[in-house]
């Protein structure tokens, strides 16, 4: 008798006249995980198992303001402004929900920006913002099997600069 099982979850063989057989039509992230085959015999049993690694292109990104020396972020949505006072310091956070090995990267226009944090390229840190650093900031996570972009809109305040009340 052939059986199959992933974690305690046990399995139906795709081809009941091949119970060797498991088929996966459509491969999705939940499918990850140990896969194991197991044959029983009134003389003994084998087992062979292998794992099941799914990967899949970037799906929604999202970006995380903080200012100052703030630990609550704004989550921001594309083409969101960000109003920032000019002097502040602010950390842009560029997350996936897709898989890992997608690779994330800012930029300014058509120029790529270099990464404050090498290890985490998705985190993008003024320290001390000026007039200057308004403009669109753009994450681009990139995967084999696609890629996506969020953009912010970052509006630099001068220290005398006001808003004006109607």
């Amino acid at each position: 008798m052939l059986s199959w099982t992933r974690g305690s979850l046990r399995l139906s063989s795709s081809s009941p006249s091949n119970p060797g057989v498991l088929e996966l039509p459509r491969v999705e992230l939940g499918h990850h995980g140990k896969y194991v085959c197991r044959a029983q015999h009134l003389l003994g049993s084998l087992q062979a198992s292998l794992s099941l690694f799914v990967t899949s292109a970037p799906q929604n990104l999202t970006v995380h303001a903080f200012r100052g020396n703030s630990t609550v972020p704004e989550v921001l949505g594309n083409t969101t402004s960000l109003r920032v006072q000019e002097g502040q310091s602010l950390r842009l956070v560029c997350d996936t929900d897709g898989n890992y090995s997608a690779r994330v990267s800012w930029s300014r226009g058509s120029l790529t920006l270099i990464p404050t944090q090498p290890l985490d390229p998705g985190v993008l840190e003024l320290t001390r913002v000026v007039l200057g650093d308004g403009g669109e900031f753009t994450c681009q996570a990139q995967h084999p099997w696609g890629s996506h972009h969020i953009s912010v809109n970052l509006v630099v305040q001068g220290e005398y600069s006001r808003t004006p009340v109607f």
